[in-house]
């Protein structure tokens, strides 16, 4: 039995992709109550494949415990972790047992290997790490910053990202750019959602979310970046992609807006744009908008957000420069987003 390890619905996505594109015959989904996740797609997923495979095991009562159980682990000490772990919550420990001996001859599949429950996983069995975005090919020292990574490199512990000695292989949609640290366990990976069934789609974007597009012949999807950290006021991110939704409104498209799944500000004074919610994954709203009859284009400022629509739309990236920062804040606006003629 192969069971992939979800804490958010993108790895739900993902990993139904995966089984989907490499045939993976028997699956078990497995989630936490302190995840990320969306329950509501989960369940509805096990209600439509008619399946008991899609578990999720109550973490509950470890969650005020999990620093001290993440640095057990990170000392090494495995089975004081699981003692404590079972001694804390005995009927999670038995099914995690039972999930680690189930997973020995099909494989178990983890995504964010530095979220607790797959760090215990990959602590206690053999398993295989699935990209979660471009945070996979990042080198120690972009991940630890240049000052501690080569603290972890002296001590071993470069546990993050596929780098723990108990992820033997890393899949990833582009192998010939894994970071030199784990070039040896990458293989690659087809994570396309072009062969996941209408049910499938519903579940992770609800046809409710899918009515504006009916019947509108050019929609553009603006796939929008959380700018805050890089110094991008709220305020200037509204003026940008105000200004791209009335460019693309006066093309004659339907825009639709997709916030960041972390950025929680609102965006509402933004006009001639239709807001996803930030939980709706992007490639199932593209995909569920394209079976409407609609022609779909995606749009953003930075290739790496546009990555997984490729083989689903036309995408375009306004602003592909290292420095795009900056760009918007002391250039002229509409000329360094290169929308006017």
């Amino acid at each position: 039995m192969a069971i992939f390890i979800c804490h958010t619905t993108n790895h739900l996505l993902r990993a139904l992709s995966f089984t989907k594109s490499h045939e993976v015959p028997v699956n078990t989904f497995v989630t936490t109550t302190s995840s990320d996740m969306s329950f509501k797609v989960f369940a509805e997923l096990a209600r439509c494949s008619k399946s008991d495979n899609f578990r999720i095991l109550d973490d509950s009562s470890l969650f005020s415990h999990r620093k001290k159980i993440r640095y057990l682990l990170w000392l090494g000490a495995h089975s004081l972790a699981r003692a404590f772990v079972e001694r804390k919550n005995a009927d999670f420990y038995r099914e995690f047992l039972q999930l680690c001996e189930a997973s020995t001859q099909e494989g178990l599949f983890l995504f964010n290997d530095s979220v607790l429950l797959s760090e215990m996983f990959a602590c206690v069995a053999k398993s295989s790490l699935i990209e979660e975005g471009r945070v996979n090919y990042l080198t120690d020292r972009a991940l630890y910053g240049a000052l501690y990574w080569p603290l972890f490199a002296l001590i071993g512990r470069q546990t993050r990202m596929g780098r723990r000695p108990g992820i033997s292989r890393v899949y990833l949609q582009k192998p010939q750019l894994a970071p030199k640290e784990i070039a040896g366990k990458a293989c690659g990976c087809n994570l396309s959602i072009t062969k996941l069934n209408e049910n499938e789609l519903s579940a992770f974007c609800p046809l409710s979310f899918i009515e504006p597009v009916i019947d509108v012949g050019k929609v553009v999807v603006l796939v929008m970046q959380d700018f805050d950290k890089a110094g991008l006021s709220h305020a200037e991110s509204i003026a940008t992609y105000s200004t791209l939704s009335a460019h693309y409104s006066s093309l004659g498209y339907l825009v639709i807006l997709k916030p960041h799944p972390a950025d929680l500000k609102r965006y509402d004074d933004i006009p001639c744009a239709h807001i996803l919610p930030r939980n709706v994954l992007v490639e199932a709203f593209v995909a569920q908008a394209k079976l409407a009859g609609s022609e779909v284009k995606g749009v953003s400022l930075l290739y790496s957000s546009l990555e997984s629509l490729e083989d689903l739309c036309e995408t375009e990236v306004l602003c592909p420069a290292i420095s795009l920062i900056e760009k918007i804040k002391k250039t002229d606006l509409l000329k360094s987003l290169r929308v006017v003629n």
